[in-house]
């Protein structure tokens, strides 16, 4: 547990940071990367030296005095405890910078100050409690690249599509073996009605010359003579059991046809599960950096609302000096009241992105992302190589073709229908203890069969297949002029955002000269609030318009590799880009 005196070293390291003057962008961003080494008492949350001490930096409109004695204060009050608390220090803070405003009105620069500290009051302490553990758990960095790879093990569709290949694989695996021979087990239980016909005519030629002088010698004796032919009905119980053999030698080209149809199905599905994985890897690339764009607005919502409110201030001042209007204090009023409710809506944009990414890439932490927005300023390419690349790489080709081998195989199915199919057989009786004169022990032979009438018309099926083949082609030729459009739309919308965040840099430099001149201009009473709050609006439109220029850009970068069928390239564009905006906390 640290000491009283830890937590005033703490405070102190705080005022030298503060003192180096670093500005409160980069002071808050170092705060909302601290790692916690707080821990656990009596079920509260406990904050480390390094926690307080990125608190105390990132609150630099405070006195430096003030932080310490705040400090000190709450050390007092929770020193029976042996707790410090979020709770505690916020309250001091709040009120130590209260009192630092009060006492300061005649200065200039306080309320800039205090509308600084009353702006960052909440980012300040939501990146304390990341740090501390306190409301939420810790944030899991993921580039693009992983989000990527987090999305595909967790999308629904992508899974479902990888099943479906596996299958249908299977499935054509299955009948590789189709045309070879099959051997099962046979049995038979039941009554067996059969004729047997003897032929006892050389019996009777040798016999019956005896019988007939045996007849002479004894008169009136019934001797019978033996007949040529002996024919009688039998009805048995048979039970039998066996081998039975079928070896396909001839069927027409059926069974390759059957072999063809189920390797088409397979290529079929495999494009699916392509076409499932790019257009996920496209969405992981819009929420991905929907989320960049999101903080970035909310950043600069939160500058106009420091700018405005710091104009309020004056106005109030120039008011109560008699210099201007009560009006041009209210429309100041106003125009603070509107930046709020504008970074409030940025606040809650941010927070839906956030779970939209979270919830597609079905992580349980909070995603950080880690890939800023980023833009080429001399290009990815020609256009012609991504037409030649999507021409060829694009998952339409890959289903067209088994789609074309499909109907190919179907049409040669339906010309096979008439054709005389040709089996070998062999069977062996394993039962030969059971009545032998109506069941031979083997057989071997060749079967064959010739369809000569069928239930079904086979002209009009093997018309159905010709024209399943000309629409696999028609289809062919509408993809070969579709992708080439495609990616022809996607490659410059991709360079016209990139032109238009170039060139927007211009406006930002005159949006910022012009609201140090109204700022100017209204404090020597030459300007309407209005001026003020309209430039400094201009201000923040022209950096969220360039910054939504380079979203456009990563968005429409996106779009085209989707188009020309390479979207995993999209980490490796975004690594190598010669424009990366600054990450926002």
């Amino acid at each position: 547990m640290a000491s009283g005196a830890d937590w005033a070293e703490a405070a102190l390291a705080a005022a030298r940071a503060m003192a180096a003057k670093a500005t409160w962008k980069r002071v808050m961003m170092r705060s909302l990367r601290l790692r916690s080494n707080g821990a656990r008492h009596g079920g509260e949350h406990l904050l480390s030296r390094s926690v307080l001490s990125s608190l105390g930096e990132s609150l630099f409109c405070v006195r430096l005095i003030d932080v310490v004695n705040c400090t000190d204060c709450c050390l007092m009050n929770k020193q029976s405890e042996n707790k410090f608390t979020v709770d505690n220090l916020k309250t001091s803070l709040w009120c130590s910078c209260r009192a630092h405003f009060l006492s300061s009105t005649s200065q200039p620069s306080a309320y800039t100050r205090c509308m600084r500290w009353q702006t960052l009051l909440q980012q300040a302490f939501a990146g304390v409690l990341l740090c501390a553990g306190v409301q939420a758990h810790a944030q899991l960095a993921v580039d693009v690249g992983e989000a990527m790879k987090l999305a595909a093990e967790a999308s629904g569709s992508v899974r479902g599509a990888q099943l479906d290949a596996q299958a249908r694989g299977l499935q054509a695996e299955a009948l590789d073996r189709l045309g070879g021979p099959s051997l099962s087990l046979t049995g038979f239980a039941g009554r067996v009605s059969t004729s047997i016909n003897l032929d006892l005519s050389n019996v009777a030629a040798a016999a019956n010359p005896s019988l007939g002088m045996l007849d002479a010698a004894l008169p009136g004796a019934p001797i019978p003579t033996i007949p040529n032919a002996y024919t009688t009905d039998r009805i048995v119980n048979l039970v039998s059991a066996g081998l039975g053999s079928v070896w396909p030698i001839y069927t027409g080209g059926r069974v390759e046809a059957l072999q063809g149809l189920a390797r088409g199905r397979a290529r079929e599905a495999q494009a699916e599960q392509q076409d499932a994985e790019d257009k996920l890897a496209t969405l992981v690339a819009q929420r991905y950096f929907t989320v960049q764009l999101a903080r970035q607005a909310l950043a600069l919502r939160s500058d106009a609302v420091i700018g405005i409110g710091a104009h309020q201030q004056s106005a109030l001042k120039l008011e109560q000096a008699g210099l201007i209007a009560r009006a041009e204090r209210l429309r100041a009023d106003v125009a603070l009241d509107n930046a709020r409710r504008d970074e409030a809506r940025a606040r809650s944009d941010l927070q839906l992105a956030e779970v939209a990414l979270q919830r597609l890439l079905r992580t349980d932490a909070p995603v950080q992302a880690t890939t800023p927005l980023f833009v080429h300023s001399q290009g990815v390419g020609p256009l012609a190589s991504f037409i030649d690349t999507g021409m060829s790489r694009h998952p339409a080709w890959q289903k067209l073709a088994a789609k074309r081998d499909q109907a190919d195989e179907s049409y040669r199915l339906q010309g096979t229908e008439l054709a005389p199919n040709v089996v070998a057989l062999a069977n062996v009786n394993l039962n030969r203890s059971n009545d032998k004169t109506v069941q031979p022990n083997w057989q071997v032979g060749v079967h064959m069969s010739l369809p000569l009438v069928s239930r079904i018309d086979h002209d009009k099926m093997r018309d159905a297949a010709r024209l399943q083949q000309q629409r696999v082609e028609v289809s062919a030729e509408q993809a070969g002029r579709d992708i080439p459009t495609l990616v022809e739309a996607q490659w410059r919308a991709l360079e016209n955002a990139r032109a238009q965040y170039v060139s927007g840099g211009s406006a930002v430099e005159l949006a910022t000269e012009h609201l140090r001149l109204q700022q100017v201009s209204f404090a020597q009473s030459q300007a309407t609030s209005i001026d003020v709050t309209d430039a400094q609006l201009g201000l923040s439109r022209s950096k969220i318009e360039r910054l939504q220029a380079a979203h456009d850009y990563v968005m429409a970068l996106a779009r085209l590799l989707e188009a020309s069928g390479q979207p995993q390239r999209l980490p490796e564009l975004a690594a190598s880009a010669d424009i990366r905006l600054p990450l926002q906390p």
